[in-house]
């Protein structure tokens, strides 16, 4: 049976997950720097309530994984901004993210991408979606092998 303070612990990081997802789903709003300060401040207070609550022993996890998943959002939020930027850098085009073949827009931000470049924009897409659960699952089991 699981205590009250489990079940706030496992929402809590389960809310912080849907917000990794968040941004990833809405990644044209990081090409403002406004949007992207605001969502660094806020990634990192959460990264902040995950040290906290590791100091407090508020973690039902094993050791540091806590912080490694409140600090999944702030990961994926500069995992998102440095793929931008290394898809403008090297294919010299801005990348736009789409969904099912059709321009998404972000939460705030419309799309301005052409629908001419549609299969490379698909292809930013997929690594903008692929690459931060991958790296946070593979930091995740790296720390369930040599701490746990």
């Amino acid at each position: 049976m699981m205590t009250l303070s489990e079940v706030y612990f496992f929402i809590l990081i389960i809310f912080i997950q849907l917000f990794s997802v968040f941004i990833i789903s809405t990644t044209e709003d990081l090409k403002q720097t406004r949007y992207y300060t605001n969502y660094l401040k806020l990634t990192s207070a959460l990264l902040l309530i995950g040290v906290l609550m590791e100091v407090l022993d508020w973690n039902h996890l094993c050791r540091f994984q806590c912080i490694l998943l409140t600090s999944s959002p702030f990961i994926t939020l500069n995992l998102a901004k440095g793929t931008a930027y290394f898809f403008q850098k090297v294919f010299r085009k801005t990348p736009f993210q789409t969904f099912r073949h059709q321009l998404s827009d972000g939460f705030w931000v419309e799309n301005k991408g052409d629908i001419e470049q549609i299969n490379y924009y698909n292809f930013y897409s997929i690594v903008l979606s692929a690459l931060p659960p991958i790296i946070i699952f593979g930091l995740f089991l790296t720390l369930e092998i040599i701490i746990c």
